[in-house]
């Protein structure tokens, strides 16, 4: 029987350290990933929108995009609550990719 390995992420909100956090954690019990699929919401929240999208880009097999990532995109986050609407634009100023 082979075994697939599957790393699922979803709301990383631009924090690196958190990920990076969870992947030593993760890497520790599983050292294989086969897939990586991440659900959305890259961005927003925290200040390394740039560090989170390249380690997704460069990680991920499957990407979905997320309602933060699209407020981003667009640079337009009126569906947002006050803090994810100044954490938006923010990101909007700063995503360099």
């Amino acid at each position: 029987m082979t075994v697939v390995t599957i790393l699922l992420l979803a709301d990383i909100h631009a924090n690196i350290v958190a990920l990076n956090a969870v992947l030593a954690d993760v890497y520790k019990k599983y050292p294989t990933i086969d897939y990586v699929i991440t659900l959305g919401d890259y961005v927003g929240y925290n200040c390394y929108p740039n560090e989170v999208m390249n380690w997704v880009r460069d990680n991920a097999d499957i990407m979905i995009l997320g309602n933060h990532d699209l407020a981003v995109a667009l640079g337009n986050a009126d569906g947002c609550n006050k803090d994810a609407k100044a954490a938006a634009l923010w990101n909007t100023d700063h995503l360099s990719l």
